[in-house]
């Protein structure tokens, strides 16, 4: 996904799912299943990922504007997102080629969630 194409999906997402609970999950025990389900089916899970493990791999400039877009929307759901990346990141560069082709497609993809 290119930097303008994932900044808008953000934006749509921000402003179609996020924001509208932002009160109520703020108040709430747990983010919302369906808040990281749609956060995995806008591709945005991998948008840190390496491209030849289907991430988006984009840059960090680009990373900290989704981050801003997707925080306006609803904080909480963010931060828990925004976490995963960081286990995503640490795969990629991971010297244990193993370990990195069963986990990186799936957390990459969204199936799978880590932090």
């Amino acid at each position: 996904m290119t930097a303008p194409a994932v900044t808008d999906v953000a934006w749509q997402l921000s402003e179609d799912v996020l924001y509208r609970s932002a009160l109520a999950v703020d108040a709430a025990d747990l983010v919302p299943a369906g808040h990281l389900e749609a956060l995995a089916d806008a591709g945005l899970y991998g948008i840190a990922g390496p491209a030849d493990y289907g991430g988006g791999d984009v840059d960090l400039a680009t990373f900290s504007r989704v981050v801003e877009i997707l925080a306006g929307g609803c904080l909480t759901t963010t931060f828990v997102w925004i976490q995963h990346h960081g286990v995503v990141r640490a795969l990629a560069a991971c010297p244990n080629s193993r370990l990195r082709e069963k986990w990186l497609r799936a957390l990459i993809g969204g199936r799978r969630r880590a932090g």
